[in-house]
């Protein structure tokens, strides 16, 4: 199975599976409101990716940045370890990370206005 690993918004489980499909399009991703959801993780795995996810989901500001470099730093770091981790656990799986988050606050050249053009992202 291909499963793309990326955070979005009012997505607290931040895993997405094409179903056979261009894996770049239209991903729906897989719902956590099973005991179990997929991909099928072991429990402390499982809670560490849903920590991840709600740091994005408590911290990351629709205008997308995170309140600090040092935080966009670590979080980024955070979701390739993960992502490892779960690449591990799923041995017969392809996981990909999708890191889009990348804005922060504290960037000088952040204008916070994504048509300037200096938006960092």
């Amino acid at each position: 199975m291909y499963i793309k690993m990326m955070n979005e918004y009012s997505v607290d489980w931040p895993f997405w599976n094409p179903a056979g499909r261009n894996p770049d399009l239209d991903l729906p991703y897989l719902l956590s409101d099973m005991d179990d959801p997929l991909p099928h993780l072991p429990g402390d795995l499982a809670a560490q990716v849903r920590s991840w996810t709600r740091q994005f989901a408590e911290n990351y500001e629709r205008h997308f940045r995170w309140p600090s470099q040092e935080m966009a730093r670590a979080h980024g770091e955070e979701g390739r370890r993960l992502q490892a981790e779960v690449t591990a656990a799923l041995p017969v799986d392809t996981v990909v990370l999708d890191y889009w988050e990348t804005g922060y606050a504290d960037d000088a050249e952040d204008t916070g206005d994504p048509s300037a053009g200096t938006y960092t992202h």
